[in-house]
């Protein structure tokens, strides 16, 4: 193999850096001797593991010295300003035009991921992937040679894969072997590199996946790929071809090389997914930054709750809030577009994953909330495991995507009990303790063992029914981390809807004054949590029109039984609200069968306009009542 094609300018220099290291300022040797103390406790938890390996070298936990020493200063400078950490999606596909250029096999993302049907290569927003190579085993995992181009600390590393987690604890004879040939492999790989003065250093992760990494000294991604492709790929498919007399029983070629057929199937899938979720066309509206904008100008509160009484539009109006949030738009714009334009995209975006939406309820719980052990049935034995809830997924998607908002919609949010629900999660979701903010906090999930933070792109639009309970009973851990929206009824909105008889002939009734008044009664009798919303009678509307039927059928299977609800089966109050007392046309109240009465309900024209009748009455009194007592004023003036 040809090893003088290395450059090592392209990488960092551990052994310079370490003198660097030496010569700092007096103000950093405490840093320092908290650094080697930390090596020694890894050294001793790791030197089982690599006394076995005989590659083994002391400096592997030098250099993992110099590796905490580095990470330090990563913390301190994380503002690096590289052409190469783009933000994805832009980024995503710059590099698949570009390699599609080069003509050279690459891998790409295989299947749709919910949330990321435009993403070409593996990873997420926070690091992106690019290998050019199989992964070498059959099982889920991190590829075992990637390119890897980090947001934080904003640099390209290589990562060569040699110690893989166990699949559901596979301990088979042929899985041993598959890992034992990809360390086989990748130590031959590193063993080049170090021959060649070059100290790859040795990482682990939280899932406990080892890895050499190599960090490439580079301005731009396409210097990276470009030294990649020209140096290091040259080698390692020297390897492949050639094999390794230290595992000969190793298929290196079968493992990890890509076949052209291969590679031709992945770029048509890749391609039909791409058109299919028209991400060409994405890819346009993101780089002209129409739709999405940084996170520091966002224009709505990160948690958000519609309350009102029955009826009102909270879960009509949270598709609103949720796509004006989604595509960082003023909410009257979003409401002057065609509502099922509105709806369309909605539903688009909550398959992308994007929007979630949830109901709480009574016995709505923390492990159904976040996350929680449950029991599966395996080969006849019960086993136990976690499973993440809503919250939890959705916080991860966002986490994958922090240049995408994303919607978490909370119906009814005032029926669970909240406190059991969120746990601790209660104070992650305030915006000033959100991931990347002031005073940000990380908890450890109690189940998992994971950290945990709530990030800033994920927004959580809750719905609350004043008629169940109002702002005041509410919980006050919520009420503070929450900003409220009112819904009120808006009889304005039924002044052009007619009401039509089967012929499809107008009849009068006048919706708006019907609500008003229902309204006014029931304000008088109870309170304005409790009133009836517009929503019932627009749910029913065509073209302007209601029928004289589905009115009947509002009233009977809607508003009725929430008075019934209201005044706790009062029927003498529910009959006054109605203006019912002495027609009884809604209720016979000598009727000892009230229900039967309400299952034939089959009202006309004049029941319903009897409802207002008396409002109508009240107003010219309240005026005539008015007017003289303005002309009484006017005469004692007069007299004076």
């Amino acid at each position: 193999m040809n090893i003088d094609v290395f450059d090592e300018n392209f990488f960092k220099n551990e052994d310079s850096k370490e003198k660097e290291q030496k010569v700092e300022e007096e103000n950093k040797e405490i840093k320092e001797q908290n650094i080697k103390k930390e090596t020694e406790d890894i050294k001793t938890e790791l030197e089982d593991d690599f006394m076995k390996d005989e590659n083994y070298e002391e400096s592997n936990f030098e250099n993992k010295e110099e590796e905490l020493l580095e990470e330090e200063e990563n913390k301190e400078n994380l503002e690096v300003n590289r052409e190469c950490f783009k933000h994805r999606p832009d980024f995503d596909f710059e590099i698949y035009e570009y390699l599609k250029s080069l003509g050279v096999i690459f891998r790409t993302r295989i299947r749709d991921s919910r949330g990321r049907a435009c993403y070409v290569f593996l990873g997420n927003e926070d690091e992106l992937r690019l290998t050019f190579y199989r992964q070498g085993s059959n099982y889920t995992g991190a590829p075992t040679i990637y390119l890897s181009f980090e947001r934080r600390p904003n640099k390209c590393f290589v990562y060569f894969v040699y110690d893989k987690k166990d699949i559901n604890g596979d301990k088979s004879k042929e899985r041993i072997k598959e890992l034992n040939c990809i360390k086989c492999f990748v130590e031959e790989i590193v063993k080049i590199l170090k021959e060649n003065g070059l100290n790859p250093i040795v990482r682990t992760d939280n899932n406990n996946v080892k890895a050499y990494r190599l960090e490439l000294n580079v301005n731009t991604w396409k210097e990276a790929i470009d030294f990649f492709l020209q140096n290091i790929k040259l080698l390692i498919d020297d390897l492949i071809e050639a094999g390794s007399n230290n595992c000969p029983e190793c298929n290196f070629i079968e493992m990890f090389k890509i076949s052209q057929e291969q590679f031709d199937r992945w770029i048509e899938n890749l391609e039909q997914r791409l058109s299919e979720n028209n991400c060409y066309s994405n890819q346009e509206e993101l780089t002209e930054n129409e739709n999405l904008q940084p996170l520091n100008q966002q224009i709505y509160p990160p948690n958000l709750i519609l309350y009102g009484p029955p009826g009102t539009g909270k879960t009509y109006h949270t598709i609103n809030y949720a796509v004006a949030i989604i595509e960082n738009k003023d909410i009257s714009h979003i409401e002057s577009e065609n509502r099922s334009n509105v709806v369309a995209k909605f539903n688009n975006y909550k398959n992308q994953g994007l929007i979630v939406f949830t109901t709480f309820h009574p016995s709505y719980s923390y492990e159904d909330f976040v996350e929680g052990i449950k029991a599966r049935v395996n080969n006849g034995q019960v086993e136990y495991y976690i499973e993440d809830g809503i919250f939890k997924e959705i916080v991860n998607e966002a986490k994958y995507n922090p240049y995408q908002n994303h919607i978490l919609i909370i119906d009814e949010i005032n029926r669970g009990n909240i406190p059991s629900i969120f746990g601790e999660l209660i104070t992650l979701i305030e915006e000033d303790k959100r991931i990347g903010a002031d005073n940000e906090i990380i908890v450890k999930l109690p189940y998992s063992k994971q950290d945990f933070g709530v990030p800033q792109n994920l927004y959580i639009i809750g719905t609350m029914n004043t008629a169940d309970r109002s702002i005041a009973l509410l919980d006050i851990a919520l009420r503070r981390r929450f900003e409220f929206i009112e819904m009120m009824p808006r009889p304005d909105l039924l002044k052009n809807i007619d009401v039509v008889d089967s012929n499809g002939s107008k009849l009068n009734i006048d919706l708006e004054k019907l609500l008003k008044c229902l309204n006014k009664k029931i304000l008088k009798e109870i309170d304005r949590d409790h009133t009836i919303g517009h929503a019932y009678f627009l749910s029913k509307t065509n073209n302007n029109q209601l029928t004289l039927k589905d009115l009947n059928k509002i009233f009977k299977n809607k508003i009725i039984p929430l008075l019934q609800e209201y005044f706790y089966d009062e029927w003498e109050k529910i009959t006054k609200v109605l203006n019912d007392e002495t027609n009884h046309k809604f209720i016979d109240l000598e009727n000892k069968d009230i229900s039967e009465d309400l299952k034939k309900l089959n009202l006309d024209e004049n029941a319903f306009k009897q409802i207002y009748a008396d409002c109508n009455n009240q107003t010219n009194q309240e005026q005539q009542t008015e007017e003289n007592t303005q002309s009484e004023a006017v005469n004692e003036n007069d007299t004076d």
